[in-house]
């Protein structure tokens, strides 16, 4: 994401995709480095999880905002859902079979 557009009000607008927003800012790691946005959203459980979002402007384009989760309960990284985890998803599990049987033709 552009610089110039690591500021709370982008990062609220883009944090209200994901949840309901709890808290949201920009923190700079020290001069001379990039600033980040962090937000604190409150998701529904039984919803997927995004892996980020495409913003764009026209001035610099299409850019795409990849998330990054804090203190998540159990999450399965195969499917995007909470309360399990890959070794006990069922979609992963069917794929994996779909997957060996169709070698096996």
């Amino acid at each position: 994401m552009p610089e110039h557009c690591k500021i709370t009000t982008l990062g609220r607008k883009i944090a209200a995709r994901v949840g309901k927003i709890m808290e949201c800012n920009v923190f700079s790691t020290g001069p001379g480095r990039k600033n980040f946005l962090k937000a604190s959203v409150m998701i529904k459980i039984e919803d997927l999880l995004k892996e980020g979002l495409n913003i764009g402007s026209k001035r610099d384009g299409l850019t795409k905002v990849e998330f990054k989760y804090e203190r998540l309960p159990t999450f399965c990284y195969f499917c995007g859902r909470i309360r399990h985890d890959v070794a006990n998803c069922e979609i992963a599990e069917v794929e994996e079979e779909h997957i060996s049987s169709s070698k096996k033709v």
